[in-house]
């Protein structure tokens, strides 16, 4: 059985305000994506629906699993950054100036209150990994009554957490941190786009007015961030990319965005790698078994291990994945580690519940996150070159970044932000700038290529 068309043209009408024809639909470049993404999720046996069972859940019919202390953190003002179409916010972040320097909490949903071991929805999480986003669809790892409403730090609900309570010196170094079950209260839903303008100066009333008594925490944040940042780059991190692509739909046909990260990316991006950081150097002293996220040389796939290897892009020894637990299996199992710590279950039994467990799950999330990577990087390819053949009489400016695995030149496309292969036989050295054409691909599978590059100083796009 393959996977139910929620799309159907009838629906497309309705959800996005269009008038088409079940032709125009079948040949649309919407069309094209989702019958892939269709066949790819069920050749992987990727579940889409929950079932009835879980598909029925209401926020009534789950009681959190009681801990031995919560910490009552309602009165210390945070709030979530996110995308405006996030639904899923796993996590909140508040900052206050102290004699020393700083201390920064980073609090995390308390997924693991919900998913216990051995429950059916572990099951459910352990047979999906990870939350699939792709341009047209979004497949949950967890039921929405958990990853929209129980476990979102939405604003000005009270949540439960797992918080991280870091002491920073003046230059960023970590003097101290605490970890702890806890209850919060976000006091705004925060968005990347208006904590940028607000950080550059360009805030306008209504900002003005939302993050009222945030502001001054917000500009103190970005200056923290700063310099975790610079100390991250001076061990020898590598800092990911300022730029990236984001194809978006609209209506049945298939657009680009291409994204600059703000301060307020820095700002999330920064406090996360602190607390996995954190996170795993207190399972590695505490002598705990794990879920490490390891990568043994810089270029190569980072992975998960229950044995340390350290994460090489991130110049680290010790490294997790906890700030995620909505979205990914691994967290949500470091979560359930914490908890039974917290708890305070003793080390020889935790290592007699967890320590199998762990490697079964380490496997699983690796499975399902090279799963959810290949379909992704189809429905990538296929918005890619979508949004590029009607543009394909058009000429780009590129340079070539590398080669394919049949030796075929890479060229990136800067404006775009993206990578198409050269046609086979077209020779070109890494490095070379130039303005180049695409033509449809020669290739049965369809697609479009590089088929000739010239002097870039006639390029126009």
């Amino acid at each position: 059985m393959g996977i139910p068309n929620y799309y159907s043209a009838k629906n497309l009408k309705e959800l996005n305000g269009i008038k088409t024809s079940n032709y125009n639909y079948q040949f649309s470049p919407f069309a094209r994506l989702k019958n892939a993404a269709d066949n790819k999720l069920a050749e992987y046996r990727v579940p889409v629906v929950f079932t009835p069972e879980l598909s029925s859940l209401t926020a009534t019919d789950l009681i959190p699993e009681p801990c031995r202390k919560r910490r009552d953190l309602r009165n210390i003002p945070c709030l979530t950054i996110d995308s405006d179409d996030t639904k899923d916010m796993d996590d909140a972040v508040s900052l206050h100036k102290t004699a020393n320097g700083y201390e920064l909490s980073v609090h995390i949903a308390d997924v693991a209150a919900y998913v216990t071991s051995g429950s059916i929805l572990e099951s459910t999480a352990m047979e999906r990994g990870t939350s699939i986003y792709l341009p047209h669809q979004t497949i949950p790892m967890l039921p929405t009554v958990l990853s929209d409403n129980l476990c979102s730090l939405n604003p000005l609900e009270e949540k439960n957490a797992i918080s991280i309570i870091i002491n920073l010196d003046t230059y960023g170094n970590v003097m101290d941190y605490e970890l702890t079950k806890s209850l919060i209260v976000s006091r705004v839903k925060g968005i990347y786009s208006e904590v940028n303008k607000i950080l550059a100066g360009h805030s306008n009333s209504t900002l003005k007015i939302k993050y009222a008594g945030l502001t001054d925490m917000l500009f103190n944040m970005n200056v923290l961030a700063d310099k975790l940042k610079t100390g991250r780059e001076r061990n020898g991190a590598n800092i990911s990319a300022d730029i990236k692509p984001k194809f978006v739909i609209q209506g049945l046909e298939i657009d680009l965005m291409v994204i600059e990260k703000g301060a307020s990316d820095k700002i999330i991006e920064e406090f996360m790698v602190l607390a996995n950081r954190l996170i795993a150097e207190y399972f590695h002293e505490h002598n705990l078994p794990f879920i490490y996220r390891t990568q043994k040389e810089k270029g190569r796939l980072a992975s998960y291990q229950t044995t340390e290897c350290g994460h090489a892009e991130l110049a680290l020894a010790h490294y997790a994945h906890f700030t995620s637990p909505i979205r990914r299996l691994a967290d949500l199992k470091v979560h359930q580690l914490l908890t039974a710590h917290l708890n305070g279950i003793n080390n020889e039994m935790i290592w007699n519940i967890f320590d199998e467990d762990l490697m079964v799950s380490a496997k699983a999330a690796i499975k399902c996150e090279n799963r959810a990577d290949h379909i992704y990087q189809l429905c990538n390819k296929i918005c890619t070159e979508e949004f590029l053949i009607p543009r394909r009489n058009n000429e780009f400016v590129a340079e070539v970044i590398g080669y394919s695995a049949k030796n075929r030149p890479i060229f990136f496309l800067s404006k775009y932000q993206l990578r198409i292969i050269g046609r086979v036989g077209l020779l070109a050295y890494e490095g070379l700038k130039v303005g180049l054409k695409l033509a449809l691909s020669n290739d049965p599978k369809g697609g479009i290529e590089v088929i000739s590059y010239k002097c870039i100083r006639n390029a126009t796009a």
